[in-house]
């Protein structure tokens, strides 16, 4: 066991390194085997080994395994991982990467790929066939998909069976309201928005079904949309109208990030298809 300052390696021989490395400025402990030229095999069997320093690194040049000694890949963990509290997320100055941390400064999880040299995110792929979030789910940006649905236990038989609804879609950012009025005794019903109406739509649409029985009556909108307001006329008085009006959304974010209905492929993706049933010919 060497326990002194220096510089130079052993030539020949196998055993446990145990120096301080000028060169490194730092420790080493290291099996070897000179003759070789390999480096051995070091186990530390302990119930804790902890590396000391405010705070402490723990460097390894080649790959790690945990649980498992058929590690291939730079980090192999066989088992499950926990990922303590840290007090802010960490803020490199360059490079880019993977992290994965909880931070109890904000009190939640983190996932990020990011490029901290250009301070933007990064893409990142999850190749799994269900992910499964147990509770919400934000998304800040646009989210594209194949197929949407709700997934509920079943109203009539909850232990035993689901229901499913498909998502309502549209070329457009398209908004949907809708509600039942009643026209007063001269024929009119008034219909109040909310006060952001306006403000987030534009393009509106009227659809209008006259309910009941007894006499035929026509409806129509008398006067479209103003000061987040609109108003139905029925040519027979008290009248129970069904109404629906969609807008499509005029906000900035949705004026910034416009769905694009029809897009090339790019050179990587010819040729192939999201979904091998689309890729039938045609």
């Amino acid at each position: 066991m060497l326990g002194t300052t220096g510089t130079s390696w052993p030539s020949t021989g196998k055993g446990l390194e145990l120096n301080y490395r000028s060169d490194l400025n730092g420790g080493l402990l290291q099996a070897y085997d000179r003759g070789g030229s390999l480096w051995g095999t070091l186990d530390i069997n302990a119930s804790t080994v902890q590396v000391g320093g405010s705070p402490g690194n723990f460097n390894v040049g080649g790959s790690v395994g945990i649980g498992t000694t058929t590690h291939q890949t730079r980090l192999d963990i066989s088992g499950a991982m926990l990922v303590a509290s840290a007090t802010t997320p960490p803020s490199p100055t360059s490079g880019s990467g993977l992290y994965l941390g909880y931070f109890g400064s904000s009190n939640q999880a983190s996932i990020s790929s990011y490029d901290w040299s250009s301070l933007q995110s990064r893409p990142m792929t999850i190749n799994a066939s269900t992910v499964t979030i147990g509770g919400n789910l934000s998304v800040s940006g646009t989210l594209s998909k194949g197929a949407g649905s709700f997934k509920i236990d079943h109203p009539l038989d909850p232990t035993n069976k689901y229901l499913y609804h498909s998502f309502v879609e549209s070329p457009d950012m398209k908004n949907i309201y809708d509600g039942v009025a009643t026209t007063d005794d001269d024929g009119f019903a008034t219909i109040t928005m909310p006060v952001w109406f306006e403000a987030l739509n534009r393009d509106f649409r009227y659809q209008l079904t006259v309910i009941g029985t007894g006499t035929w009556a026509r409806a129509r909108v008398s006067r479209e949309i103003e000061s987040n307001r609109f108003t139905i006329e029925t040519d027979v008085p008290n009248t129970k109208v069904s109404w629906q009006v969609t807008g499509i959304r005029k906000d900035a974010y949705a004026n910034a990030h416009r769905i694009m209905v029809e897009e090339e492929k790019s050179s990587n993706d010819k040729g192939t298809c999201m979904h091998p049933e689309a890729c039938v010919s045609r």
